[in-house]
């Protein structure tokens, strides 16, 4: 499923197990600019020239600057609060793993799939994967999030 940030995911009244089932995945597809990179090295405050020169990058072994992978991480929390788990959930953990480096421009890809739901627990945990225009994995999270029920 493909989903845009304007686009967040209905809250639901369903069950927790009618809801998630283990093996269920939702994906969305974000362009990722040089302008929102630069935007996201301005907001916050790091300006590392890992991220800002391309030619030290390069002079470290970087195809070019590197994309923050905060802002990857920031799109993935996009991914989770809008998308899937959704607007019902609060992320509890993360275990991310930087697999290799993102350069902008770029189309990134963010998979979610639950490997656990838990009733007893009222949570769910993920396995998200983040792959860029050639299918090369950035970036993995191992994602836990509460569930939460609206109060009558």
């Amino acid at each position: 499923m493909t989903r845009s940030a304007s686009d967040p995911a209905p809250i639901s009244s369903k069950s927790l197990g009618e809801r998630f089932k283990e093996g269920q995945e939702q994906s969305l597809t974000i362009q990722l600019t040089e302008e929102v990179a630069q935007a996201f090295t301005q907001w916050s405050g790091d300006c590392a020239p890992l991220h800002t020169d391309s030619e030290f990058a390069r002079s470290r072994g970087f195809e070019q600057k590197v994309v923050h992978g905060a802002a990857l991480f920031s799109l993935v929390s996009r991914f989770v609060g809008l998308g899937f788990p959704g607007p019902d959930s609060l992320w509890t953990k993360a275990d991310v793993k930087f697999h290799n480096p993102c350069y902008a421009p770029n189309e990134i890809t963010i998979t979610g799939v639950v490997s656990l739901v838990s009733e007893s627990t009222s949570s769910v945990i993920l396995a998200i994967s983040v792959t860029d225009q050639q299918g090369t994995e950035l970036m993995t999270v191992k994602s836990f999030h509460k569930i939460m029920n609206a109060r009558e």
